[in-house]
């Protein structure tokens, strides 16, 4: 089975709710979009017997890294470490580069070598090899922006912030442009997001900058309780030394991708926002 992981979540309430048995389902392959590790455990809860793998990429460059669903389900260091995307593919090469926003005009590997991050250092995430896409179609701007050439090589960027551990681990830390800084702070929306994926009665959840303020954007399950939610964000944050949530917002749905229905559309969200202060 390979689909989204909305897909994939949606079929394995179905299957836990209903006492469904599917043995016959030996492999699932999910990405495209975040799979945190409360998500994983109800992966497994629903597959038991089936080997799951979550796959980072990018539509220019599928594989970057994979996961087992088992490694992912155990990381529990949510607010600290980011979200574990596993090793690199032997298809891939990955560096991890200083964050900048626009083109990057490079044409040496000394150039390259000079904007690349230490070990643990967050910046965003750049791959090549064979699997990746060089170019697009009539759109030069795309290409100047998303790409870096020396020599031969193609390096794609992906977007992504990240960052290698000492065991060569990526760990994923959210859209290099979603990221938040502010009063000496950063803060990374995957952070925050694999914790909220662990707080009973929220069914997913987001940071935003609004009004000059860390928002704390949720979108909760059912008939749960808002106050407990909101109470339980504001302390947890406050004391975890990853920069201060100010508010705490709710909205009935939370805008997704069209495609995936997966991932958070951080546009339409802010967007959203915008048109209730009109």
């Amino acid at each position: 089975l390979i689909a989204s992981p909305f897909f994939i979540k949606e079929l394995s309430l179905y299957v836990i709710d209903n006492k469904i048995s599917l043995p016959k389902i030996k492999k699932i392959f999910t990405g495209g979009a975040p799979v945190f590790p409360n998500e994983a455990k109800l992966y497994k809860q629903a597959f038991p017997s089936a080997a799951i793998e979550v796959v980072y990429g990018s539509t220019e460059a599928e594989p970057i890294s994979s996961i087992t669903i088992e490694a992912l389900g155990e990381e529990e260091n949510y607010l600290q470490q980011g979200l574990t995307a596993g090793k690199i593919d032997a298809s891939a090469v990955v560096k991890i580069i200083k964050i900048i926003d626009g083109v990057i005009s490079i044409a040496a590997e000394e150039d390259l070598r000079n904007i690349e991050m230490p070990l643990k250092e967050i910046g965003e995430i750049i791959v090549s090899g064979n699997h990746v896409l060089r170019h697009y179609l009539n759109n030069e701007a795309a290409i100047k922006r998303n790409k870096i050439f020396i020599r031969n090589t193609c390096w794609h960027r992906t977007g992504d912030s990240g960052y290698f551990d000492s065991s060569g681990t990526l760990f994923l830390m959210g859209r290099c442009n979603t990221i938040i800084r502010k009063d000496h702070a950063s803060y990374y929306p995957f952070l925050f997001e694999n914790y909220f994926n662990t707080i009973t009665g929220v069914e997913i959840g987001t940071i935003l900058l609004l009004n000059n303020k860390v928002t704390a954007v949720i979108e909760m399950k059912n008939k749960m309780n808002k106050a407990i939610v909101k109470n339980e964000i504001l302390q947890k944050n406050n004391s975890s030394g990853n920069g201060k949530i100010e508010e705490v917002l709710f909205v009935k749905k939370m805008p997704r991708d069209p495609r995936h229905n997966s991932k958070i559309d951080y546009h339409k969200l802010i967007l959203l926002f915008k048109q209730k202060a009109g």
